[in-house]
């Protein structure tokens, strides 16, 4: 329906940068306005940062009868004192300094955002006079840090704090620093990274991230609260094809805060906003509102601005039109990828609140789309088709994917799940890439196209010289991915509310993504074994046969329970990566489940080229994706995904009960049902987790004798430290069948606190094990054994560990 694309079209108009509301227009203009303050030592603290100016404060232009910011020359010092152990390792790794207590460093410029700290110094003597140019230039720096390097708009904080009304602190600063000179110093009463309040955060290149992120000094944990909640989403998207979308989006929300009239949204820098308008009490759209969002490629947030302040409580519809390009990626041959996963259209966070969703999407009928939700409407026009969808059960993103595709489905008997699995028979840029490299010799680099580098030398006269899909393969094996994922989570976590499910293959080679109720599956699954192998991508296997159940138990891990913050997401990504085990064991048996955790212990101990710190030194869990560092970029994936698999999988060892013959697993599976049961639609905490863990407790579990996981959670969790462990037995036939066993099990590379149930296993015939005792160790320690036991017959070894039931050096 080429009209109705031409008419949408003809309505959007493009733009660098937009910004509509008249205050956020004068705070961004704001410059020194020769209004000056002297400072002589002048010292202050916000929360753990202590600052010393010594020179001169030259304010910016007020802006609503306010002064908010100003610029400092002279000289200053900053120092930062960790409020805890993990914070200050943290520094340490991002610093490249492992003796740091404090952070310090001086400056000859800083630009602040501070009211109470600038209002409450305009009461002692200032002057007046003629903007300073020094002051002028640092601003300017200033503003570049914010708009090439941070690339986040600070001044819509700013604007927020000014127009909200807000009364939590503020500090906002960026210091032109003689050691660290792209940082920004920042306590956010409304908390900045999940709810903390206090951060460091660089925007160095090399070295860019969060180096710091902690609540206030002496404050617990709280949950997050966002300025306004949505509880609807109507998005409508037209894709004309050519890496496009335009797209009006319709959020129904309530105000979750005290006052708001600055509300930002998440909406990719890509999408540029042509129009933001607002019903009226009756439901009348037309209300125009004020709109934020800078140029694309610098600090390009958005944010809308309400007329006036709305309070805790009301309720707002606001619409939003768009528009923008490479958001949707043409692939080549029908096969088109989102490149903004949670952004591709505008909300009020993904992940972190629960809405309902209609979407409907406009598209060339000779393309295909597959969408989140029930489908409710399906129809042509001329050359344009339009399909609907709803989500009438609450759902924390939306997505789709497009293209052209052929499809299967199947409905599993046991479980009632109807699985959709979609392919695309065409072959996509990357792939002709790869076989025009292949025809002319690969280069001389050895990688080939869209990053995929080869193991060892390419064995040219033998390797392929044409890589082959394998769509029909890839349907076959991710419909029993799907059926087999369901079955294992519905067993162990119990049954899920999803009936349906579709997989699509997507153009990216090397990660899946998981929906509510579809999952991408990368393009490297399309390749069969013998082309991964001849490319020299053999290590990929593990991978695929793993990403589809990965991703598949998301739908229990991040859509039905979600992680609340950062700290988290191990509850997410560990927790699907477990499944994923669980489901190697029950279609490959014991064996291939224990190759896994063998395999994830070597990746979790083993430290990667190129790195210049281990894993483990990376820092605990708890961390989130904050691990990944310029110091050891992979260890986010090994620890939160790997160790976190592994932790769980230990509490599952550990509470198996050997002597239940009809399910060793009962104790284990009544926590984890209980635990999506309690947090299903809500995001989880680790010490929600905790909660439920001390709940099912079991006796092999109470390693203190309290009735709690304490020590569990703080080693595990918590902690870093990774036990080494070295046996030695000697095993002699008794009388009345009993087996007489002596020898010693050594932990060392421990503190003296740290506590561990070791398994010993007795092995027989045809790899048969037998878990035969538990012996519970302390700190580092050597434990002589000395014990009699009733055994069939004489094992053909003794050994500790055998199902990796501790990770362990």
């Amino acid at each position: 329906m080429k009209s109705l694309l031409l008419a949408i079209a003809a309505l959007v108009t493009f733009s660098a940068a937009a910004a509509t509301d008249a205050t956020y227009s004068a705070l961004r203009s704001a410059r020194p306005d020769g209004r000056t303050i002297a400072l002589h030592n002048f010292t202050f603290d916000r929360d753990v940062y202590h600052v010393t100016l010594d020179g001169t404060l030259h304010l910016l232009a007020p802006v609503a009868g306010a002064t908010v910011g100003a610029v400092f020359t002279g000289h200053g010092t900053y120092e930062l004192t960790p409020a805890s152990e993990a914070e200050r390792h943290s520094l340490a790794i991002n610093t490249s300094d492992s003796t740091l207590k404090t952070f310090r460093d001086d400056f000859e410029a800083m630009t602040i955002f501070d009211a109470a700290l600038i209002n409450g110094l305009m009461k002692s003597a200032s002057a007046t006079g003629v903007p300073d140019a020094t002051a002028t230039r640092a601003f300017d720096k200033f503003l570049h840090f914010e708009q090439k390097e941070l690339k986040s708009n600070i001044h819509i904080r700013v604007l927020q704090s000014l127009l909200n009304g807000e009364t939590t602190p503020l500090f906002l600063a960026v210091p032109d620093g003689k050691r660290f000179s792209r940082v920004a110093l920042i306590v956010d009463g409304r908390g900045y990274l999940d709810g903390e309040e206090t951060a460091l955060v660089s925007a160095d290149d090399q070295r860019g991230g969060v180096w710091y992120s902690s609540h206030l000094r002496g404050e617990k944990a709280h949950p997050v609260v966002m300025p306004a909640h949505a509880s609807h989403y109507m998005v409508e998207s037209s894709l004309p094809g050519h890496d496009e979308i335009r797209g009006t989006t319709t959020i129904d929300g309530t105000v979750t805060n005290a006052s708001v009239r600055v509300l930002p949204v998440e909406l990719d820098p890509r999408l540029r906003i042509a129009e933001a308008t607002v019903s009226d009490a009756k439901g009348t759209s037309g209300t125009s509102l004020g709109f934020i969002q800078e140029n694309e490629k610098e600090d390009g947030n958005a944010a809308i601005v309400f007329p006036a302040a709305l309070k805790q409580g009301e309720t707002f519809t606001i619409r939003i039109r768009y528009s923008g390009f490479n958001v949707l990626k043409d692939a080549g041959d029908g096969n088109y990828y989102v490149q903004a996963r949670t952004n591709w259209y505008p909300n009020l966070g993904t992940f972190t609140q629960l809405a309902t969703y209609d979407l409907t999407y406009h598209y060339p009928k000779s393309l295909q789309l597959v969408s989140v939700g029930e489908q409710v409407e399906d129809k042509t026009v001329g050359d344009t088709r339009t399909t609907s969808f709803r989500m009438t059960e609450p759902a924390r993103v939306a997505g789709f994917n497009f293209g052209t595709f052929r499809k299967i489905s199947k409905t599993d008997k046991s479980s009632g799940l109807t699985v959709d699995v979609y392919t695309n028979p065409g072959t996509p840029n990357i792939i002709k890439e790869i076989n025009q490299a292949l025809q002319s010799g690969r280069g001389d680099s050895g990688m080939l196209p869209g990053g995929l580098v080869t193991s060892g030398e390419p064995d040219m006269e033998g390797g392929p010289h044409q890589v082959y899909l394998d769509t029909a393969s890839l349907a076959d094996s991710a419909m029993a991915d799907a059926v087999n994922a369901s079955r294992v989570a519905s067993a162990y976590f119990g049954a899920s509310q999803l009936k349906k499910v579709s997989i699509s293959q997507q153009s990216q080679w090397d990660f899946g993504q998981s929906w509510p109720g579809l999952v991408y599956l990368p393009y490297l699954a399309v390749l069969s074994g013998t082309t991964r192998a001849q490319l020299g991508l053999a290590g990929a296997s593990d991978f695929i046969e793993q990403v589809g159940p990965h991703e598949m138990s998301h739908q229990w891990w991040g859509h039905t329970v979600g992680p609340a913050t950062y700290h988290d997401t191990w509850l997410s990504e560990g927790f699907a990566d477990f499944s994923a085990a669980l489901v190697l064991q029950f279609t490959g048996g014991p064996r291939k489940y224990n190759e896994f955790w063998e395999s994830s212990r070597k990746y979790i101990l083993t430290k990667q080229p190129r790195t210049f710190i281990t894993n483990r030194e990376a820092g605990p869990i708890s961390q989130g994706p904050r691990l990944s560092t310029w110091r050891n970029p992979y260890a986010y994936q090994a620890l939160v995904y790997n160790k976190g698999a592994y932790v769980l999988h230990m509490l599952r060892m550990t509470m198996q009960d050997r002597t239940n013959r009809q399910n060793p697993d009962a104790d284990f599976i009544a926590m984890m049902t209980d635990f999506v049961r309690t947090y299903s639609g809500r995001n989880a905490t680790t010490e929600d987790f905790r909660s439920i863990v001390q709940k099912h407790m079991t006796p092999n579990l109470d390693a203190m004798g309290n009735g709690k996981p304490d020590w569990f959670f703080d080693q595990w969790i918590y902690g870093t430290e990774i036990p080494r462990y070295t046996a030695k037995f000697d095993i002699k036939t008794g009388s009345d069948g009993k087996f007489h066993i002596t020898g010693s099990i050594v932990q060392d590379d421990v503190g003296e606190g740290f506590r561990a149930q070791v398994p010993i296993y007795a092995e027989f015939d045809k790899g048969q094990i037998f878990k035969i005792a538990q012996i519970p160790m302390i700190g580092t320690t050597t434990r002589n054994l000395d014990f009699e036991i009733k055994m069939p017959k004489k094992p053909n070894r003794l050994a500790i560990n055998l199902m990796h039931d501790v990770l362990a050096q």
